[in-house]
C-alpha cells in the first residue's frame, strides 16, 4: 500500500508539471554523476547495472503522508520551486524525483547544479528542508515500466545480489528514482533503484 501511495503521488504531481506541454528527457537538467568504469560494472551491462559517483547533490525534501489522498510532499516541493521561498524565485524542475522509503516515505527534488547550499532560497514551509549529499558511490539498476511495488522489489533483489557477488558492501538506505512523466509509455520510462556502496 505504501508503494502504491508513492506511485500515485508521483503520477499526480508530475501530471501537473507536464500537462499541456511535451516533456522530453533532454529538455530538463539531470542530477550529475559519473560512471565508474570498472570491469565489474561492464559485466553487469545486460542487467542495466552500473556503479556511479555522485560528487554533490543538493536536495530539497519533504516527508510524505501515506494516509492522505493527496500527496503533501510533492505539493510542498512543487510550491517551493514555483516561488514559495524566501526569494520568491522560480527554480527549474530537474530529474529524477527521489523517494526514500526509509525516512518516513521522504520525497526529494534535486536542485539545479548551479545552486549551492549557501545560495538556495530558504523554504517558507517548515516541512521542506535541504539535504546535501557528497561523494556518494552508488550501485544502480535501471528498469522500465511503472514504479510498482513488484518492479521495485524485483530490481532491488537483483541489485543487492549483484552487490554481494562483486564484493561491495551496502552503505546506506535504498533510494528510488523516477525520471519520466506518467504520460510516457511505460516500457520507455526510466526508473532506478540506487544503493550506496563501499
Amino acid at each position: 500500500m505504501v508503494w502504491k501511495n508513492i506511485f500515485v503521488a508521483l503520477i499526480v504531481g508530475t501530471f501537473f508539471l507536464v500537462s499541456g506541454c511535451s516533456l522530453v528527457r533532454h529538455t530538463i537538467e539531470h542530477a550529475p554523476y559519473s560512471v565508474i568504469e570498472t570491469k565489474n560494472a561492464k559485466e553487469a551491462e545486460s542487467e542495466n547495472i552500473e556503479v556511479r559517483e555522485y560528487q554533490r547533490l543538493l536536495l530539497v525534501t519533504a516527508p510524505m503522508n501515506p494516509g492522505s489522498r493527496e500527496d503533501g510532499a510533492f505539493r510542498k516541493l512543487f510550491a517551493y520551486i514555483s516561488g514559495e521561498n524566501s526569494k520568491e524565485q522560480e527554480i527549474s524542475m530537474t530529474a529524477p524525483v527521489f523517494m526514500d522509503p526509509a525516512k518516513t516515505e521522504q520525497m526529494s527534488f534535486v536542485l539545479p547544479e548551479s545552486f549551492e547550499l549557501s545560495t538556495a532560497p530558504s523554504p517558507k514551509d517548515a516541512a521542506v528542508e535541504f539535504q546535501e549529499l557528497r561523494d556518494m558511490k552508488m550501485a544502480v539498476i535501471r528498469f522500465s515500466g511503472t514504479l510498482s511495488e513488484e518492479n521495485i522489489s524485483d530490481n532491488r533483489t537483483i541489485l543487492e545480489a549483484w552487490i554481494t557477488e562483486q564484493g561491495f558492501e551496502m552503505d546506506g538506505p535504498v533510494l528510488i528514482a523516477g525520471y519520466d512523466p506518467p504520460t510516457s509509455i511505460p516500457w520507455f520510462r526510466r526508473n532506478e533503484v540506487l544503493i550506496p556502496i563501499r
